[in-house]
């Protein structure tokens, strides 16, 4: 058996996870499980235990595939020896080539010498600049200077003041008034979106609800009362809505034509989990939510 043939039996796709495979799996060994046609014919309870050891082999293929599908890991290469820190060492120089680079050295010159620094200024006590003293005419000059000048600062820091005082007050009153503007705009627009909301819910809700079957024993348990199909779903509505019909369809097989249907009415709240439950006596195979209308 191979993989495309294994996701095509569970109705997956091939790059499936082990999560949705084995969710896939439980699925179809439900539905194909001998124990299910206790009393039913010979013939029957053979073609149902081989579907059910052929989806047992279409699960261990798949889980096979998916372990052949991780990467393998990365090679280590080889380090070149040519690279390494003998062959990057430098050769000593033989007594020959000493003397002979020696000599070229004193020939050109050798090293710079420095030029003489003159030298150091005894700066321990340097010289004072005279001081230049001022006549009363100077003081009075510049006392009427800095007078001046605070008189000046004190003038253009109460025009501030008072052009801000000014300025703040008109912002106050702006403030107050697009205030008033928004809240009522605000009301307005609650309005439009409660009533738009409203008229949303009306009609064929199935798109925006949340629908999951359930396949866990302890639910069948639960919800299930009598030994024939038992379906079970959970609803989870964005939305409010009273009285929603909810529309089951039956068939015999998963792409075959509906054999029955039938609804259920239930209240709707806005992420509150909501179980469906369908029960049947025929020997229908498969069920599903097709639409909910509020």
């Amino acid at each position: 058996m191979t993989p495309e043939v294994a996701s095509a039996i569970l109705n997956v796709s091939a790059t499936a996870s082990r999560l949705e495979i084995d969710k896939a799996f439980k699925l179809r060994a439900r539905m194909s499980h001998p124990d299910r046609f206790s009393g039913a014919p010979a013939s029957d309870i053979a073609a149902a235990t081989a579907e059910f050891i052929r989806v047992t082999q279409a699960r261990d293929v798949l889980h096979a595939h998916l372990s052949e599908r991780r990467p393998a890991q990365p090679k280590e290469e080889p380090v070149n020896p040519d690279y390494s820190f003998e062959a990057r060492r430098t050769p000593p120089m033989s007594f020959e080539e000493f003397t002979q680079a020696r000599a070229a050295h004193d020939w050109v010159g050798g090293p710079q010498k420095r030029a003489p620094q003159p030298p150091a200024a005894n700066d321990a006590h340097p010289m004072r600049a005279p001081v230049r003293r001022q006549t009363g005419w100077e003081k009075v000059r510049r006392d009427r200077v800095i007078n001046s000048i605070v008189v000046i600062a004190v003038l253009a820091l109460v025009g501030i003041v008072t052009a801000a005082s000014g300025y703040m007050q008109g912002n106050t009153d702006t403030a107050d008034q697009q205030s008033a503007e928004q809240s009522g705009g605000q009301i307005d627009g609650a309005l439009e979106a409660a009533n738009e909301e409203s008229a949303a819910v009306s009609g064929e809700i199935l798109s925006r609800v949340e629908v999951e079957f359930v396949t866990d024993d302890a639910s069948y348990e639960r919800f299930c009362t009598g030994s024939s199909g038992c379906w079970v779903w959970t609803v989870i509505s964005p939305v409010a809505c009273t009285s929603a019909a909810v529309k089951i369809v039956r068939a015999y097989t998963i792409d075959g034509d509906p054999t029955s249907s039938n609804l259920q009415y239930m209240d709707l709240r806005p992420g509150e989990i909501k179980t469906v439950v369908q029960e049947s006596s025929s020997r229908e195979e498969f069920a599903s939510i097709t639409s909910i209308i509020c």
